[in-house]
């Protein structure tokens, strides 16, 4: 069995090459990188950053469907006060797909405010 170490030592392996093929604009090897992550088990909170890094290459490449799904998923796993920047990130998202509705849903939530008859994003 692996060492827990060892197991950190290859996901901060496979987050940097990400980062670098995305740098290069080789968006499909970053997202490949990143999905290969899974084979590795429970990544504990690298998996948030796995999410941002999926949310952002996704984003950059005008996939703001896929962007948004990453965001809402990082958006779940973050305490309330320190979503802010997500929410915003994926009102602009929704705005991209002319998803009114949650861009104004989401601006609320980042600005503290539940919208009305809205609860917490399901997770």
């Amino acid at each position: 069995m692996e060492s827990n170490a060892s197991v950190i030592v290859r996901v901060l392996k496979r987050l940097k090459t990400a980062v670098g093929y995305h740098e290069l604009g080789m968006t499909q090897h970053a997202l490949r990188c990143l999905d290969s992550l899974v084979s590795l088990g429970k990544i504990g909170p690298f998996g948030l950053v796995q999410e941002v890094l999926r949310a952002e290459i996704t984003r950059n490449r005008e996939d703001h469907v896929s962007a948004a799904k990453a965001l809402e998923v990082v958006a779940c796993m973050l305490p309330t006060p320190a979503r802010q920047a997500i929410e915003l990130t994926l009102a602009a998202c929704y705005g991209q797909v002319n998803g009114v509705g949650r861009t104004a849903n989401s601006v609320a939530r980042a600005r503290g405010a539940m919208p009305e008859g809205q609860q917490k994003p399901a997770c």
